[in-house]
C-alpha cells in the first residue's frame, strides 16, 4: 500500500508541473498524456451497440476513517487539485 500511496504523489506532483506550464500548453500535453491510456466510451456508445444494460443508479454514502498517512496523502491531492 505505502508504494501504492508514494505512486499517487508522485503522479499528482507530475500532473501539477505539467497543468503549470503556460496555461494551455501543459493542458495539451496532460491530454496527451492521458488520452494515451485511457480508452473513453460514453454510455450512449455503449448502449448504441447493446453492450451496455444500465441498471438505475443508486448511491450510497460511507463515512470512514482515514490512517493519518492516508489522510495526509489524501489532502495533498485535494490540495494541489485546487
Amino acid at each position: 500500500m505505502h508504494c501504492f500511496a508514494s505512486l499517487c504523489v508522485r503522479i499528482a506532483a507530475m500532473v501539477c508541473s505539467i497543468l503549470k506550464l503556460a496555461g494551455s500548453v501543459g493542458m495539451s500535453r496532460l491530454n496527451t498524456v492521458v488520452s494515451s491510456l485511457v480508452l473513453r466510451r460514453t454510455k450512449e456508445e455503449m448502449s448504441e451497440r447493446k453492450q451496455l444494460k444500465l441498471t438505475e443508479r443508486k448511491v450510497t454514502t460511507h463515512m470512514i476513517q482515514m490512517r493519518k498517512e492516508d489522510r495526509d496523502i489524501y489532502d495533498v491531492l485535494f490540495t494541489e487539485a485546487q
